[in-house]
């Protein structure tokens, strides 16, 4: 029997992953019965946007959850999630033009559920999950923004990739500026 390198399977694990969080994430965006693709994409890149900012480290108890702060680090982080999420659309989807995303005129007000509701909704998911796979804030991140563009590639019939690449974008940035709500582990 031949082993796998551990390239294979960490790329295994992470598809592994970042599947079940894209179905989390679906679960929450059905309203009336039907998936709100603007939803489900935004959702997916604001939970990236939201580990980026976990992965900072505690935040004062005094600072309530939906709070604007903005953070160098977060700032840093941005561009290589946003990389590995266009990175893994493209691969779905094909070329995704960048002048387009640009263009487009997408905000996360296109999704029914604000940040905190939908941290309401994952965060219980993801808590279970981090716990047993041992992942850190940034696998989190990580596997969110995998995520993020296989989903922008599976509702590419509902909203653009371009619309879909330009509303993760903004989701990402919203959610590594705005202080989440606390996981049951934390004050």
């Amino acid at each position: 029997m031949m082993k796998q390198d551990s390239t294979t399977v960490d790329m295994e694990r992470t598809l592994r992953l970042a599947e079940m969080l894209q179905q989390w994430v679906i679960k929450a965006a059905v309203f009336d019965g039907h998936i709100h693709a603007p939803t489900v994409i935004a959702a997916a890149a604001q939970m990236t946007g939201t580990m980026v900012f976990r992965s900072l480290g505690a935040i004062a108890p005094h600072i309530k959850p939906g709070t604007v702060m903005l953070s160098a680090q977060a700032h840093a982080f941005g561009p290589k999630f946003m990389d590995l999420i266009f990175a893994t659309a493209q691969a779905l989807v094909g070329p995704i033009d960048h002048e387009a995303v640009s263009a487009a005129k997408v905000t996360t007000t296109w999704s029914r559920l604000s940040l905190l509701e939908l941290q309401a909704h994952i965060d219980p998911f993801y808590e279970v999950l981090a716990k047993t796979e041992q992942l850190s804030a940034l696998d989190g991140a990580r596997l969110f923004a995998v995520a993020t563009g296989q989903l922008i590639g599976q509702f590419r019939a509902d909203i653009n990739p371009a619309d879909g690449c330009a509303l993760a974008l903004r989701g990402l940035v919203e959610g590594a500026k705005t202080v989440p709500r606390r996981l049951s582990g934390t004050s």
